[in-house]
């Protein structure tokens, strides 16, 4: 598959269209005002008007958007590079995802203020950072990455379940660290039947 070209599809069809953009579900009841999560109830409008699609990778999820029989939505974190090199080969991000996870069963003490800071933000869910870090091999994976919670709302996933580990995002860092998932509506037709395989055939 030709991701960038997906992507620019992608793109195109939001720049177009992004009026239809649906309101978002209502919050679940666990979601309070000093969550930073409700951020994306904040934000959405900036989000929309100012916003650019990227691909970023599930480092984390609630198993709940896993089960299909289930309807709450849950949040996750992910990793996301502005960078046109990953935008052009996401799957590179898995490797990422796979590397900063590592980080959690490494103490504390033996880390570096980046890592550390990557470490908390995987362990203590509560806190919602956002980290901007170096990937290793900045040759391969570019100069930044940033990981960041965002909210699964399931109506915007095609059949309202967590299938793949890529996903396009909608992200304006220049302007709110607020992330949130492109609907569906907004996918091309090659990007969703590979997601819903998990990308396992391409």
């Amino acid at each position: 598959m030709d991701f960038y070209k997906e992507l620019c599809e992608m793109r195109d069809k939001f720049s177009q269209e992004h009026h239809k953009f649906k309101e978002l579900p209502r919050h679940p009841w666990w979601l309070t005002l000093k969550d930073k999560l409700y951020s994306i109830y904040l934000d959405k409008d900036i989000l929309i008007e100012n916003g650019e699609i990227y691909y970023s990778c599930i480092v984390q999820a609630n198993d709940r958007l896993y089960e299909k029989r289930l309807k709450d939505d849950c949040p996750a974190r992910i990793i996301y590079s502005t960078d046109h090199s990953i935008n052009s080969q996401p799957l590179l991000m898995c490797n990422v995802a796979q590397y900063i996870l590592h980080f959690t069963e490494i103490p504390e003490e033996l880390l570096d203020d980046n890592t550390k800071a990557l470490r908390h933000s995987l362990i203590d869910h509560v806190a919602r950072t956002t980290v901007h870090f170096q990937p290793p091999m900045k040759e391969k994976y570019g100069e930044k990455m940033t990981t960041s919670p965002l909210m699964i709302f399931r109506k915007q996933l095609p059949a309202n379940i967590l299938k793949g580990q890529l996903l396009p995002i909608i992200a304006a860092p220049e302007h709110c660290d607020t992330i949130i998932v492109l609907p569906e509506y907004y996918w091309t037709k090659a990007f969703k039947k590979a997601w819903k395989s998990d990308f396992y055939n391409i």
